[in-house]
């Protein structure tokens, strides 16, 4: 029998890579799919962590409030990715809130019974955890990279960077295709940075052709070029 388009979705996902085709059928029977728009939340701080959370398409963004009241985004997330494993797994609250970024996102959700239950007495299955949990962390560890990245173009490079790597779509002279719309002010919140100076940055770039924004994503012309920004005295 043919996969479905939503078992297809699970088997490309880091939290479900390897898992048997039997296994991921019957993940995909009792998943929802879920389509929120921008702003929308995927869940709040304090809810129960009740099911494990798949992007299947969009971006969403890890927030938690300063003690001021404004937002910090703690990390992003994308396609493929599954967010708030660690606290499914600790049967714990989640710890910040989850809001799409992106003008719209497409999230499947599983109830963690349904997928602890497959895992139980599967190793391989197991191993699949563990790296969508590497992941997360590494998606965490980006973000004190950027942050610690100097000046403020410099840390949008990185950051740029390290969205085109995971998400990116290469582009013939080695440029890139980043199909994440993230708007100035986002970006700002994400390098700690004011609008005024990222608004700066992004247009001197767009006039150098080197980085352009789209209202589907950022086109990269030269991703060789950006790095180098990481280089600069």
């Amino acid at each position: 029998m043919e996969a479905s388009d939503l078992e297809r979705t699970l088997a490309r996902s880091t939290l479900f890579s390897g898992w048997e085709p039997e296994a991921l059928q019957a993940l995909a029977g009792q998943a929802a799919t879920r389509r929120l728009a921008k702003g929308e939340a995927v869940w709040l701080e304090g809810e129960d962590a009740t099911h494990f959370t798949l992007i299947r398409s969009g971006l969403v963004k890890i927030t938690r409030r300063a003690p001021d009241g404004s937002e910090i985004i703690v990390a992003l997330f994308g396609p493929r990715e599954s967010i708030g494993d660690a606290a499914v797994l600790g049967a714990s609250p989640y710890p910040a809130d989850a809001l799409v970024s992106s003008d719209a996102a497409v999230v499947v959700r599983i109830p963690a019974p349904a997928v602890l239950g497959a895992m139980r007495d599967h190793s391989d299955r197991g191993a699949a955890m563990i790296r969508a949990l590497a992941a997360h962390n590494r998606a965490l560890q980006d973000k004190i990279l950027i942050s610690g990245c100097g000046t403020v173009p410099k840390r949008l490079a990185a950051l740029l960077l390290t969205l085109a790597e995971r998400f990116g779509e290469e582009m013939p002279g080695g440029g890139a295709f980043l199909p994440i719309a993230l708007s100035r002010g986002e970006l700002a919140r994400f390098v700690h940075a004011t609008l005024e100076t990222v608004s700066r940055a992004m247009s001197a770039w767009a006039r150098q052709g080197l980085v352009a924004t789209r209202e589907d994503g950022f086109h990269i012309a030269d991703v060789a070029k950006l790095r180098g920004v990481l280089e600069q005295a």
